[in-house]
């Protein structure tokens, strides 16, 4: 096995509990930590859920408007932050669009389904992390085909159970292999175990990236103790720069080689 360095994905999802400034200041300790890309979920809220919808009210309180997202996005990026840009609709990807250094989108397992979407997010990206966690094969496949028109996308595949937290036994780490193998694509492994519980949290990634999941997605939250949204499997700033830095670690380990043992003859 030939493991290349990890690519680390913070995940801010709706740790911003709404507002615009908390996006920017979570992208700032992400990327201190040692990230190598912040994503941001967007999007519309009346194209997301309808108004009579129970948890309507919950995602109102989660939603950040178009105009604040514009002013967000510029904000990271003066900061030469990298940033992936995860659009649940159209309207939000337009947002991402409109600015021409973001070139990696991902989209949702929910919206695999969307050709729609991920024709327009072909069109812009030059890196496309397909959601396929619940996914059927033949799903999977119809969406790799809307990629063969574009050869110069690099397209990952992002595989993890989305419960939250996820429970050790539900991990399924052996999608890795069989989606790596299948499909012949590098493989991103979205880690959702329970961030209170530092051991898992950090090894089951580690063992993600071990077995070909070059690309490792995990939460991150200022104060996982004030328990707001999405809190469950995200790690704080200084857990995730041990998780960095225990990554980085574990491949120096396995591709750093012994000059004297390759020496002999």
């Amino acid at each position: 096995m030939k493991n290349k360095n990890p690519f680390i994905i913070a995940e801010i999802a709706s740790a911003h509990q709404g507002k615009y400034n908390n996006v920017i200041k979570i992208a700032e300790a992400a990327n201190k930590a040692g990230a190598d890309f912040v994503k941001l979920q967007i999007f519309n809220l009346n194209d997301l859920i309808d108004k009579n919808h129970k948890d309507y009210s919950t995602f109102k309180k989660i939603s950040i408007n178009s105009l604040e997202w514009k002013k967000t996005i510029k904000g990271i990026l003066k900061k030469n932050i990298k940033l992936i840009i995860e659009p649940y609709d159209l309207v939000s990807l337009k947002i991402a669009t409109k600015f021409k250094r973001i070139s990696s989108y991902k989209i949702p397992a929910s919206s695999l389904n969307d050709e729609k979407l991920i024709i327009e997010a072909l069109k812009n990206a030059k890196k496309l992390y397909l959601g396929v966690g619940g996914s059927n094969l033949k799903e999977i496949n119809n969406a790799l085909k809307l990629t063969n028109s574009y050869p110069t996308v690099e397209i990952i595949l992002v595989c993890g159970i989305q419960n939250f937290p996820t429970q050790l036994n539900d991990s399924n780490l052996w999608q890795i292999k069989f989606l790596k193998t299948k499909f012949k694509k590098e493989i991103c492994y979205a880690d959702h175990m329970d961030g209170a519980k530092s051991d898992e949290a950090s090894t089951i990634p580690a063992i993600a990236y071990l077995i070909g999941a070059n690309y490792i997605e995990k939460h991150i939250t200022m104060n996982r103790s004030k328990k707001g949204y999405d809190y469950y499997s995200s790690l704080e700033p200084k857990e995730f720069k041990k998780f960095v830095d225990l990554l980085r670690q574990i491949n120096i380990l396995i591709t750093n080689k012994n000059s004297w043992l390759l020496s002999k003859k």
